[in-house]
């Protein structure tokens, strides 16, 4: 489990005072099972970290079928986009947001503003260089996860799931599983037969 100072000295080597001017404007905030941190169309101004919790983001298309797109959790199975729960589209477009986000378990999460983050680009070029970082990783992330989507079958993409993230997996219910591999409960109950032999 890694904390935000960790992840910042990590990939953009920042050092104590930038720290302190940076964690200055965090606030931290605790939401409960069964929240929702922001719904469909709302616009985002906010990076979010998350500390301790499980959320996910979900797209219900015009005909009511519910995916979920990302899991957020901070473990060892994490990788940065798994830490950051922000819909960044919205955030740099300032657009609405096509996605919710719902709390599966209790959760903190340390917030601060883009616009405060931007306002340290002036002090120094590190704090640009932490943002074109996180960006990119992200992006690596969800390209990996739509090739992974778009070439994979849903037991293909199953077992990739369980291989790489097990704990994680025991943490979801079959009906998150299900809608983020774009399956039913009951299809994805029979690919389960088929690989937890």
């Amino acid at each position: 489990m890694e904390s935000l100072k960790e992840i910042f000295i990590k990939y953009a080597q920042i050092d104590d005072k930038m720290w302190q001017q940076f964690s200055q404007n965090i606030k931290m905030v605790r939401y409960v099972k069964g929240d929702y941190i922001s719904v469909k169309d709302n616009i985002w101004i906010n990076y979010m970290y998350l500390n301790s919790g499980l959320i996910r983001s979900f797209i219900i298309t015009k005909d009511g079928k519910e995916f979920t797109r990302q899991f957020y959790f901070n473990s060892s199975e994490s990788s940065v986009g798994n830490l950051f729960v922000t819909d960044l589209r919205s955030l740099l477009t300032q657009k609405p947001s096509s996605r919710g986000f719902e709390v599966l378990e209790d959760c903190e999460l340390a917030v601060f503003s883009h616009d405060s983050i931007t306002s340290l680009y002036h002090e120094s070029y590190t704090w640009e260089r932490v943002n074109r970082i996180f960006a990119q990783l992200a992006y690596i992330q969800i390209d990996e996860y739509y090739c992974t989507l778009l070439s994979n079958t849903p037991k293909e993409h199953y077992i990739k799931l369980k291989k790489n993230m097990p704990d994680l997996c025991k943490r979801l219910s079959q009906y998150h599983i299900a809608s983020f591999l774009g399956v039913t409960p009951v299809t994805l109950s029979r690919i389960r037969q088929t690989c937890d032999l």
